[in-house]
Parts: C-alpha cells; structure tokens; sequence
C-alpha cells in the first residue's frame, strides 16, 4: 500500500514536472544547488554574554536588532546566547555548534562573563578558544563593564566601545550606537 502511494505521488510529481522541461533529477539536484548558494549567502553570528549582564545585553541589542536586516544577496543567521549559572551538557553542545558556524562572534565581556568562563561555562570558553584558533571567525569583544582579562588565546581585532566600557561612559546610549556602528562594519567586511 505505502509503495503504491509512493509511486503515485512519483508519477504526480512528473506530471508537474514534465510540462516545465525539468526531469526530477535536475529539479532535485537545482534544489540542492539554491540551498547550497544560499548557505554560502548566510552569516552567522553568535553573541554570548553572562546572566548577570542581562540589561546591558538588552539595552545593546535593541540596537544590533537593527543589523538584522537581510543582507544584499544573503541571509544573516543571528545567535544569542546567555550563560547561566549552571550551563548544561546540552546547552554547550548548542552553543558550540552556533560558535562553529560563526564568522562573527560577539562577546559581552565583564567580570560576570570571566567568572563563567573560569568556573561553569568551562566547556564554552574551551569550544571558544578552540573555534579561534581553527576557524578564525572575526571575534569582538564588547566590553559591557571593567574586568581585569587578558587571554593570550584570543587575539580580538576589535574591541569595543573604543575607548572604556559602556557602564564607564558617560552616555551609554552613544556607546550602544558605536558598537553597533562596529558591528555593522564587520558585517560588511564579512559579507563582501
């Protein structure tokens, strides 16, 4: 019974098919040839920042939802994740497949996020310095508050606002604008 139902819908997809010129193998092997165009379109981009830096965080991206737009010609696959207290097998699992997808990855650094690093999201920091190092994906460091961290293992070409860090600055607000300023730049520079 199933067979039958099988070839029936077969012989309804050829029928569909025919009048187009298009035989089911060149349709199946055009489908595959736009997915594999529009994954090569596609920018990933993964944010990671602590619990305790959640306002901040929020505040922020209010201003990188902005970026979401879809690029010319390409898609902007947008990741963001939050590290609790506790961070389960399954989450870094997670995690790390979004980190090795990236060609952008931002991170909200403060003392929240380098006291996880150092203690519950081991694994994450791990993946992170691993994926750095193999893969290269562009790494910006959003410094959301001032922390003593200095990591030979990322070397981050941009760090961000440029001068202090946004709970330091005078008009947070103008620092939002900058790092999203920055962000986008990148996005440009990655997309090209």
């Amino acid at each position: 019974m199933r067979k039958q139902h099988e070839n029936r819908l077969d012989r309804e997809l050829e029928s569909i098919l025919a009048p187009l010129g298009v035989g089911r193998e060149n349709a199946t092997s055009q489908h595959r040839n736009q997915g594999e165009e529009q994954q090569a379109n596609e920018l990933h981009i993964t944010c990671i920042s602590d619990l305790g830096d959640q306002r901040l965080w929020h505040d922020l991206s209010r201003h990188l939802h902005l970026l979401k737009h879809p690029l010319k010609g390409g898609v902007l696959r947008w990741h963001e994740e939050t590290l609790y207290s506790y961070v389960q097998s399954f989450e870094v699992e997670e995690i790390s497949n979004h980190l090795m997808q990236s060609q952008l990855i931002l991170l909200g650094v403060s003392v929240n996020l380098v006291g996880a690093f150092r203690n519950h999201a081991e694994a994450v920091y791990e993946t992170l310095v691993r994926i750095s190092q193999e893969m290269a994906p562009q790494i910006v460091l959003v410094m959301l508050r001032p922390v003593i961290w200095e990591d030979e293992h990322f070397i981050a070409p941009l760090i961000l606002p440029k001068r202090g860090t946004i709970t330091t600055r005078q008009h947070r607000e103008r620092s939002y604008v900058e790092v999203a300023e920055e962000v986008y730049e990148a996005i440009k520079q990655l997309s090209l």
